[in-house]
């Protein structure tokens, strides 16, 4: 059933992604459409542009960061180093 609506399934993901949306909603989307491809495979085997779109909505998701970052990213606490 889920397969006639898998591009409806990428362009929800996508909305998701250009929204102001918490950052936990957009990775459970991201997970949710992962997981879809995986037990879609050959709906996506036979559609190359969704595998292109999955691929390049997956990889804006990784890159997008907080324009203001967290005090710990700015300034982390000094950890030990040890060489062993």
């Amino acid at each position: 059933m889920l397969r006639k609506f898998y591009k409806e399934l990428i362009e929800l993901f996508r909305t998701i992604l250009k929204s102001q949306a918490e950052d936990a909603l957009k990775q459970t989307s991201l997970e949710t459409l992962v997981l879809s491809v995986e037990r879609m495979c050959k709906v996506f085997n036979d559609d190359q542009n969704a595998v292109k779109e999955v691929a390049e909505l997956i990889f804006t998701y990784m890159v997008a960061t907080d324009e203001d970052p967290e005090d710990e990213w700015l300034s982390p606490p000094e950890g030990e180093y040890s060489s062993a």
